[in-house]
């Protein structure tokens, strides 16, 4: 039996995605003066939002990296436990390799988190109900921040992407595709969902078991009095900004239908867009409709059952990489199994102004002449309890892997560059190499602890 999350002791952001806050803006922290910084955490701690907190205004979380620890001076009996890759951070070079970091997307490049910016301390993850409402509770902070021996390094702002007259929980990306779609849901919550999406606590909170019936490795120490489990109820959190090129997307898009299918029409680009993707971009697996319509969006898809061969949605498509559901194996169910031990929790934002207002890829295409230039894309926040096992392992052996699924020099073909094979009869057929779409502008590894952690940091 799973047991009970404490959900007053885990911070809010792991239980739910705050779709009822949709303004948001991330703010990047450096630690100036340890002392003073203890005493505003102690200060700020009561504000902090719980796992167990609903219908707020205002959401408020915070996540460090191991500079702020050793900056806080953690016990090195504490800071040793934590993750390698958490201890080397997101920009050593071996890890540039394992996350594809490299030529356009190199740190070098990058606004910040790179070795050419500051360092970067603390995140403060501030969430509302509207932009009035955000933007007044981030200036009082400000000042706290400042007597709190802080240094704000930079305000990444989000935008909430919505196609007029639907709900605000059906959220776009940039490209025009329905976002957040598939994610795992967490045993002990309560919350009903089909077996093989049913996730044990411990693959995204430490101090629970995991899929593989283990806890989590956690930063613990013994003191005289206790035990102190510091990773207890808290989370290893990996921030990415990721800048998407709308008019490179949808005109490489326009040129490959031409080469595949003898006309860009908007019905081949879109059935390329969404071969490329997927889904459809009101967010229908490709494998289950042969062609768009206004059906509701269903997040299964499964691909060795319904599309072994890869003749509807092809074997390098984007959500087959991120999530290969039952086709990692010659056994479904095994595979299932297999696929839950990489799972991540997405928590990201858009940002940026939307390349056309109603969001819909059809106007997006008719008006690629008139978009202006400017900096959009993706917040890529995930959850997890190891870095390695999952966001790393999802990165370098399935978005990246170049032979994924049996296939030859390909990557993601969202993320990535290259070619892009789409399967079929009599033969397949390949697009001409692919710019990339989606480049690395800043990033971090971080953890976001549980509120008695943070206690304890503060003393």
């Amino acid at each position: 039996m799973t047991p009970e999350i404490n959900k007053y002791d885990t911070q809010g952001l792991l239980i739910r995605g705050y779709g009822n806050l949709p303004a948001a803006c991330y703010i990047l922290l450096q630690i100036q003066d340890a002392e003073k910084t203890k005493k505003w955490l102690r200060e700020i701690e009561s504000q902090i939002t719980r796992g167990n907190t609903r219908d707020q205004v205002v959401g408020l979380n915070l996540a460090f990296t191991y500079g702020a620890f050793d900056k806080l001076r953690l016990p090195e009996k504490l800071l040793k436990p934590f993750s390698r890759e958490f201890q080397e951070g997101m920009t050593v070079s071996s890890r540039a390799r394992i996350l594809g970091d490299v030529a356009e997307n190199q740190a070098e490049n990058w606004l910040w988190g790179g070795p050419e910016t500051e360092p970067v301390d603390v995140l403060f993850m501030l969430f509302a109900t509207s932009q009035e409402n955000l933007e007044r509770y981030a200036a009082n902070q400000r000042s706290l921040w400042k007597s709190g021996g802080l240094k704000q390094i930079r305000q990444l702002d989000s935008t909430i992407l919505a196609t007029p007259a639907v709900k605000q929980e059906v959220r776009k990306e940039h490209f025009g595709f329905h976002d957040g779609i598939s994610q795992p849901t967490i045993k002990g919550l309560g919350r009903v969902d089909h077996t093989d999406n049913l996730v044990n606590p411990g693959e995204f909170i430490l101090g629970y078991c995991n899929q593989y019936g283990k806890l989590p490795d956690s930063p613990q120490i013994d003191s005289p009095l206790s035990k102190i489990d510091f990773g207890l109820n808290g989370t290893y959190l990996v921030f990415r900004q990721l800048e998407q090129n709308v008019v490179g997307f949808w005109r490489s898009i326009k040129e490959n239908a031409q080469h595949l299918y003898g006309n860009s029409s908007i019905e081949n680009c879109l059935l390329l867009a969404a071969k490329m993707v997927g889904r459809w971009p009101d967010g229908t697996p490709i494998s289950q409709l042969p062609m768009p319509d206004n059906s509701p969006s269903d997040p299964a898809a499964i691909f060795r059952v319904e599309d072994i061969h890869g003749d509807r949605c092809p074997l390098g498509a984007h959500i087959r990489r991120a999530n290969p559901r039952d086709a990692l194996d010659d056994n479904p169910e095994t595979s299932l199994e297999m696929t839950n031990h990489h799972r991540l929790l997405r928590r990201g934002r858009t940002y940026g102004p939307p390349a056309v207002e109603s969001m819909n890829p059809v106007d997006i295409l008719t008006q690629l002449d008139r978009i202006e230039e400017h900096a959009r894309g993706l917040y890529f926040i995930a959850l997890n309890a190891s870095i390695s096992r999952q966001f790393e392992f999802i990165q370098h052996t399935w978005l990246n892997n170049t032979k994924f699924a049996g296939l030859y020099e390909e990557e993601d073909p969202i993320s990535g560059n290259g070619i892009f094979t789409i399967q079929g009869e009599p033969f397949s057929r390949r697009t001409c190499p692919l710019p990339r779409f989606v480049t690395v502008r800043g990033g971090a590894y971080f953890f976001m602890p549980g509120l008695a952690a943070i206690r304890y940091l503060a003393t």
